[in-house]
């Protein structure tokens, strides 16, 4: 079972940190939007997890 068909493995661990932001980050990053705090452009997006579409 997966969790997302997003999910590059079944399993998705990597060793790059994330926070609650990265969510954010992420949002901003797929839909090219500007960012909403000064602290979202300083932490990783969620990219090294999910699949691009």
């Amino acid at each position: 079972m997966r969790l997302s068909p997003l999910l590059r493995k079944r399993f998705a661990v990597d060793h790059v940190e994330h926070d609650t932001t990265s969510i954010i980050a992420t949002i901003e990053h797929r839909f090219g939007l500007r960012p909403l705090t000064s602290r979202d452009p300083r932490v990783k997006d969620l990219s090294s997890v999910l699949r691009a579409r």
